[in-house]
């Protein structure tokens, strides 16, 4: 279980800091272009929606990004 963790842990830690990134230097919203990517070959139900991006720019200066 806890290399399962370690392992998990590891995968993430560059999703977390590719997001935090965006967020120190400019200030704004991060927006996944690859997720948006990888959500075409869903069907339509199950794809991710261009409303809005995640997060936002109060959750940048917030820390709860």
């Amino acid at each position: 279980m806890e290399k399962a963790v370690m392992e998990v842990d590891e995968s993430l830690s560059e999703a977390y800091l590719s997001r935090r990134a965006p967020c120190e230097r400019l200030r704004e919203a991060f927006w996944d272009t690859t997720a948006m990517a990888a959500s075409a070959v869903y069907e339509d139900s199950a794809r991710l929606r261009t409303v809005s991006p995640v997060g936002s720019a109060s959750d940048c200066r917030n820390g709860t990004l």
